[in-house]
């Protein structure tokens, strides 16, 4: 009887065993140089520019940005829960974001490509600069643009943008934690989150608890009344032990 051979594996994990990546001699020996990461990079902005070989759109109102599934997918275990089973969005290769903020949409689309997104200018365009070079002023406030970027990538499950969405609104925060922008950001934040997603939550309070001040404010006492920020605030101060906030 002839002896049966065990079928290979097809992709990447007989590539990778080809090439004995299993191994962790091979694994450091095979780290990609600052060159070829560069170009790859440069490639996948290239994908973004032109959409050559594109094979699905991403829809938000009247804007439809012509997409990969090589790139979208693996980020996001929403979009690969799309196309791993049998759905229309699947038959028809459409995924309608209409119901989400549309520059949020555009922001998500473009991180996915660049691994950042560029900062909003007060006419809504884009400006030239990704968010972690750009030189903030008084009058460039993105925080609301950063919550709900944040609100977005936590309904697509892209864990890489939710953590950088956060990271930049608390970079931000260090600058316009006095600017209205904030005032709206926290108002965001309290509605499109729930109370166990602490992640942005606790960004809020930490802001708070670092600028007292603002709750001289009237528009902050009445929003203490609206929301759990205060009851959050007590809990961070009971957690720190800081009692120099009693007195």
């Amino acid at each position: 009887m002839a002896r049966k051979t065990k079928k290979k594996k097809k992709g990447t994990d007989s590539l990778y065993h080809l090439i004995g990546a299993d191994d962790p001699e091979v694994l450091i020996a095979h780290q990609p140089t600052k060159e070829s990461t560069d170009e790859l990079l440069s490639s996948l902005r290239q994908l973004h520019i032109s959409s050559e070989y594109s094979d699905f759109g991403i829809k938000c109102s009247e804007d439809m940005y012509k997409v990969h599934k090589a790139v979208i997918c693996p980020r996001s275990s929403f979009f690969h829960a799309v196309f791993e089973n049998e759905t229309q969005e699947r038959d028809t290769a459409e995924v309608d974001l209409s119901e989400h903020d549309g520059t949020s949409v555009r922001l998500m689309v473009y991180f996915c490509y660049h691994l950042d997104y560029p900062h909003v200018k007060l006419d809504g365009t884009f400006g030239n600069q990704v968010v972690s070079g750009y030189q903030h002023t008084q009058e460039t406030s993105n925080l609301s643009h950063h919550c709900r970027l944040y609100a977005l990538a936590d309904f697509c499950q892209m864990e890489g943008l939710k953590m950088l969405a956060v990271s930049n609104f608390r970079k931000e925060a260090e600058i316009h934690w006095n600017d209205p922008d904030f005032f709206e950001a926290i108002q965001f934040v309290y509605a499109a989150t729930v109370s166990s997603d602490r992640t942005l939550r606790d960004a809020v309070v930490d802001v708070m608890m670092k600028h007292p001040t603002l709750l001289d404010r009237q528009e902050f006492k009445d929003l203490l009344k609206e929301i759990d920020l205060a009851h959050e605030m007590l809990l961070k101060i009971h957690e720190r032990g800081l009692s120099c906030y009693w007195r």
